[in-house]
């Protein structure tokens, strides 16, 4: 055996959280959300859509604002009582356990980053278009095009990083002036295209057939266009910058979205309805079959808008530069807030959280965002990207649902500024159709999900090589002393101590289970350290943990299996628990317990309950006042148990320890099976029976006095958790409870580890203790 002691894990002395000013009102975040939503898309998506959906593209565009609404409706709620920088990845990283913080900050960055190159591109086509039409510009060859084009699209880029480092009041200024003044212009034409439209006699013929590629090529348009509507993404990062942000965010989320759908459902119409074509085309095929397919309501306004069509064309190619460059900007500002939060939480380096002095803004993340827009607009396919970029906010939309059932669950004290009514209803509802926008992409752009799986990919790469590791030293516990074997076995037990008086019987359980498989015993003292004080300051109550220790080890030889040693100290006792059982992959926890609290929050105590509800491996909890028989070194003891079961696998773990513990000191189990009147042996007693397992079975209708009454002649209840237990407030189910509840005997509680999907969900709806809660707000 060696003695090995960890050396500090992080910098206790870290500097005070730092925040960005409140300097945006109600009419700066609904013009960012207004400037995200109307924008590239409207401009560049609706000819390609009307190619899809055909006449139908309105009811694309309504059915998108439906489905919109609903996660809208999310982050309503969730930025009304979570008003920081992040947005979706802040909720999720609540609500939702292990990963899927990190990954919903990840793709909220990789979604912002990639549509603001894509509306980067297209604010250098439109003004080389506008530019060429007016005669300022030669024509060019399709290869000097492009270069010019990505010439522009990097300018525009570097002028809106430099009006997002200035400051948010700058930013949200600019964004009004910019929205308001492409609303003019699209206010202009959709008038002048209804005009068109009604004023034709056969207007109605342009819209028969109205689904010429039936429900599914409405579905494709719909998750083409989706990525238009993810303005309210931008507002919930604006939460840190929002005066009054309980009242106006949810307010600028509704505005917004009313401001919006309307003008794209409008231009669709105007767009279907007032292009006259020649020789019997459709208006849809005619849309589809340009040769710029993303200049069509350029077309159209070359036909119907007031002025003539040179006129009517440079006023939409203005347009189209305002709704670019406000998108452009919206997006800058929402790409460098994901990151700054990120680097802030520890996810990404903290050179992201850094506030500038004087503008008060994140001006790192801010560079760094604007440095993967270039790169993007100037390497990459930004089509085929952009699609993914689709996906991935759909996957972040996803994942802000689930999060607000889950903060419904286990933050009920969040002061929320709006309520989404039937909750339950409204999130299934939004998850079933977005997972069924996902689908349609799939089908329309295979190659796009490929690069959104790759970018999840590398993301889960970062989060268990880099994040993970941060966060974890985040949560600061440490090993100050180890005594341990150079080679692990493949089964360990640990045992938490701290009483000098609870050492035998738990390791006497501990080392039943581990002598049973081969294993060894790790004897675990936390000691809690308060938040002021270093954790690699000197500690009081170090050796006083090495001395219970000392007992653990001899226990450990008196009974023949290899105990190591751990003294770790941490700001929270179950924290430091968890870390070791993470640290030694650890196969079983033994704990001990006094009884039953009077809190109807709590059932076994705090560090007991939170740390059976989220240990990740197979539990044993032991309620015994005196030593069991044949513990304390009396010879000739036996111990006698009584095991009721149902075969469960719970109740094979409670067999497995109650055979454990004969083998190691001696005695007798006896099994029992209660079940009603009426009733049949459960399938797992009939096997047990085959196999030559003697066990008793007894009818009754009261469970609880049966056990009892059975138990006085024992010493020792074993009972495997109910069928089930995954109520918050019950850790081990009704029955099995009520009998340690009821019985004076040493009972011993078991618990098989739910798997993965089981644990995820039981965390996922598991209401915060209220020390949880305290300790995320001290971070925060």
């Amino acid at each position: 055996m060696s003695d090995k002691q960890e050396s500090p894990q992080a910098d206790e002395h870290a500097p005070a959280r730092v925040t960005l000013a409140r300097t945006m009102n109600l009419f700066h975040i609904t013009m960012i959300g207004v400037g995200a939503m109307i924008g590239a898309g409207i401009f560049v998506l609706t000819g390609i859509a009307a190619g899809k959906a055909g006449p139908a593209l309105a009811v694309a565009f309504v059915l998108n604002g439906v489905v919109t609404s609903l996660t809208a409706m999310s982050y309503a709620e969730l930025g009304s009582c979570f008003p920081e920088a992040g947005g979706g990845y802040l909720w999720v990283k609540q609500g939702l356990p292990g990963p899927n913080g990190f990954l919903a900050g990840w793709m909220s960055w990789f979604a912002h980053v990639v549509a603001c190159s894509l509306y980067s591109l297209g604010f250098g086509s439109y003004l080389l278009e506008t530019l060429s039409s007016v005669g300022l510009v030669p024509e060019l060859s399709p290869a000097t095009a492009q270069v010019a084009s990505k010439v522009a699209a990097v300018a525009v880029v570097l002028l809106f990083t430099y009006i997002n480092y200035r400051g948010a009041a700058e930013t949200g200024a600019a964004e009004g002036f910019v929205t308001i003044a492409k609303l003019a212009v699209l206010g202009l034409f959709i008038a002048s295209g209804l005009v068109a439209t009604f004023t034709r006699p056969d207007w109605k013929a342009n819209f028969t057939p109205f689904m010429p590629m039936g429900g599914g090529g409405v579905l494709m348009a719909m998750g083409l266009t989706f990525i238009a509507f993810e303005g309210y993404e931008i507002i919930a990062q604006c939460g840190e910058e929002v005066r009054n942000p309980k009242r106006n965010i949810p307010r600028a989320v509704f505005l917004s979205l009313v401001l919006t759908v309307p003008i794209y459902v409008l231009v669709a119409i105007v767009c279907i309805g007032g292009i006259r074509t020649e020789g019997g085309i459709a208006t849809w095929q005619w849309l589809r079959d340009l040769r710029e397919p993303e200049l069509g309501v350029v077309e159209a306004a070359r036909q119907f808008m007031v002025g003539g069509p040179g006129i009517g064309a440079a006023l939409l190619l203005i347009g189209g530069l305002f709704s670019t460059v406000s998108a452009l900007n919206a997006t800058v500002y929402s790409s460098s807030r994901v990151s700054y939060a990120m680097g802030r939480d520890h996810n990404l380096p903290t050179a992201f959280a850094r506030i500038h002095a004087r503008r008060k803004t994140p001006h790192i993340a801010i560079m760094a965002s604007a440095a993967i827009i270039i790169i993007m607009a100037l390497a990459l396919p930004i089509e085929k990207v952009a699609a993914a970029a689709d996906l991935m906010f759909i996957f972040l939309f996803l994942q802000v649902d689930l999060a607000l059932l889950a903060l419904r669950r286990r933050r009920p004290d969040l002061d929320r500024g709006f309520r989404v009514p039937l909750a339950r209803v409204t999130a299934f509802v939004a998850v079933l159709t977005l997972m069924v926008l996902a689908v349609y992409l799939l089908k329309d752009h295979p190659v796009s999900f490929a690069y959104a799986f790759g970018w999840i990919f590398i993301g889960a790469v970062i989060y268990y090589a880099y994040a993970r590791p941060r966060e974890r030293a985040a949560r600061v516990s440490k090993v100050v002393f180890a005594k341990v074997h150079d080679a692990r076995p493949e089964y360990t037990a640990i045992v938490p101590l701290a009483n000098p008086a609870h050492v035998p019987n738990l390791m006497a359980i501990a080392s039943a289970a581990a002598k049973r498989q081969g294993g060894s015993v790790v004897a675990l003292a936390v000691v809690q350290v308060p938040a002021p004080t270093p954790l690699d300051a000197a500690v009081p109550g170090v050796e006083s943990a090495r001395r219970v220790l000392d007992l653990a080890v001899a226990e450990g030889k008196r009974w023949d299996v290899p105990v190591e040693a751990v003294v770790r100290v941490g700001r929270d006792i179950s924290n430091a628990i968890l870390d070791t059982i993470e640290q030694w992959e650890a196969n079983l926890l033994v704990m001990g317990w006094r009884g039953y609290t009077r809190d109807s929050q709590r059932v076994l105590g705090t560090t007991l309950d939170r740390t059976i509800r989220r240990a990740n491996c197979d539990i044993a909890v032991l309620k015994a006042g005196e030593p069991l028989p044949g513990v304390a070194g009396d010879a000739g003891q036996v111990i006698k148990i009584l095991c009721p079961t149902t075969g469960s696998r719970h109740g094979r773990l409670g067999m497995d320890l109650a055979a454990g513990l004969v083998a190691l000191i001696g005695g007798h189990t006896h099994y029992l099976h209660v079940i009603p009147p009426d009733g049949e042996p459960a399938a797992g007693v009939e096997n047990m029976q085959k196999a030559g397992i003697d066990v008793e079975v007894v009818h009754s209708t009261n469970f609880q006095g049966t056990v009892v009454r059975e138990a006085q002649s024992r010493d020792l209840v074993v009972m495997g958790a109910a069928r089930g237990a995954l109520l918050p407030q019950l850790l081990f189910g009704t029955k099995t409870e009520s009998v340690a509840r009821a019985t004076e005997k040493a009972v011993l509680l078991v618990k098989r580890h739910p798997g993965l999907a089981a644990a995820t969900l039981r965390e996922m709806f598991r209401p915060l203790e209220p020390d949880e809660i305290a300790a995320y707000e001290e971070h925060q």
